[in-house]
């Protein structure tokens, strides 16, 4: 029986993924191994996939900047990976490696309907960087109804991005991210700028549209600069934890087939 799991990605010190899901294994009474974090270089993560397969491990997380390089590695893959070109859930069955992404939907029930009604459909969104997440929120907005502008220091990733999604949406370049923000109603960071003491001075909300959305990926430091400076000026904020508590919920019912509670305690442990 395969029984470990864990989450791969680099930095991935600062994940709290595996308190939500050894709380999650512990509450159900799941006989299974630690949940663990595993920092990885992208030239090992091939030949890390392949060890997980004769070592007894059942699935992986995959956070930044792995999530299109897994992809590639998979043998089999959902529907919605296959659609965005990136993952961010492994399962190990059958000595396949197969690929979901939890993203999108974790993303979109993160957000309450009142103010995806008041904020995103129909609304015009900036999402800042091109990466595997920024493939995911895209791909999601679109969906929500959203008129969405990206904004990357390379042009080329979000045209790809474009291309390969098939969709249309706005590209502007990070020097001219000031120049749009009076029409923006919701502002999503995808990029790890605030993580690790790096800072993320992208936006300047003096000039973005007054009482907007702003959203940050990150969740650990609960309260990123980024957030900060946004609150300070006015609008309502969100870090990315109730995204990664919900996308987290979603991975471990593929593992384990259990709908897990997102309880108040669970909440307070990750505090």
């Amino acid at each position: 029986m395969r029984n470990n799991t864990a989450v791969i990605g680099q930095p991935v010190e600062h994940s709290i993924s595996p308190k939500i899901h050894n709380f999650w294994i512990k509450e159900n009474r799941i006989e299974v191994g630690e949940y663990k974090k595993i920092s990885l270089n992208k030239e090992d993560v091939k030949s890390f996939l392949e060890k997980c397969m004769v070592e007894n491990y059942r699935g992986l997380n995959v956070t930044v900047p792995h999530k299109e390089l897994a992809f590639e590695l998979c043998d089999q893959a959902s529907p919605m990976a296959e659609k965005l070109q990136a993952i961010n859930t492994i399962t190990f069955s059958e000595n396949k490696i197969i690929g979901d992404n939890t993203d999108p939907i974790g993303f979109k029930n993160s957000i309450s309907s009142n103010n995806q009604a008041k904020y995103i459909e129909n609304k015009k969104v900036l999402v800042i960087g091109a990466g595997g997440s920024a493939r995911s929120i895209i791909y999601q907005l679109q969906l929500m109804g959203a008129n969405v502008v990206n904004a990357n220091r390379t042009e080329n990733k979000s045209e790809k991005i474009k291309k390969s999604l098939n969709i249309n949406f706005d590209i502007c370049s990070l020097q001219d991210i000031s120049s749009i923000l009076k029409e923006i109603d919701f502002v999503v960071n995808t990029t790890s700028l605030g993580i690790n003491g790096t800072n993320n001075n992208l936006v300047d909300f003096d000039l973005l549209k007054e009482n907007s959305y702003v959203y940050d990926l990150i969740y650990n430091p609960k309260r990123t600069q980024f957030l900060i400076n946004a609150e300070q000026k006015g609008h309502q904020v969100q870090n990315g934890l109730q995204m990664l508590i919900l996308q987290a919920a979603a991975s471990f019912k593929i593992w384990h087939g259990i709908d897990p509670q997102i309880s108040d305690q669970l909440i307070k442990s990750l505090e």
